[in-house]
């Protein structure tokens, strides 16, 4: 498993890839939602609010997320902490 945090709407949320290419969405160490990828972007799966935002608006910047995780020549580093522009 990989994980990134990430930043967005005044949110901080962790990012897991799992074994199997799946992806999940932890805030304050509760799983909050799922990411999938469909044929032309990645979505987040899930709706529960949490705080001031939601799976739905902290997944804004996902796919910058998920596209790192994914990289097998990633540096751990790199994957430590990415600020969602």
């Amino acid at each position: 498993m990989k994980t990134v945090w990430m930043h967005s709407a005044g949110l901080t949320f962790l990012v897991e890839r799992y074994d199997d290419g799946s992806y999940g969405i932890r805030i304050d160490g509760s799983l909050i939602g799922f990411v999938v990828r469909d044929e032309h972007d990645y979505i987040a799966i899930g709706g529960e609010s949490h705080r001031e935002g939601s799976v739905v608006g902290a997944a804004l910047s996902l796919g910058q997320a998920a596209a790192l995780l994914a990289r097998d020549d990633a540096e751990p580093a790199r994957l430590h902490l990415v600020r969602a522009a």
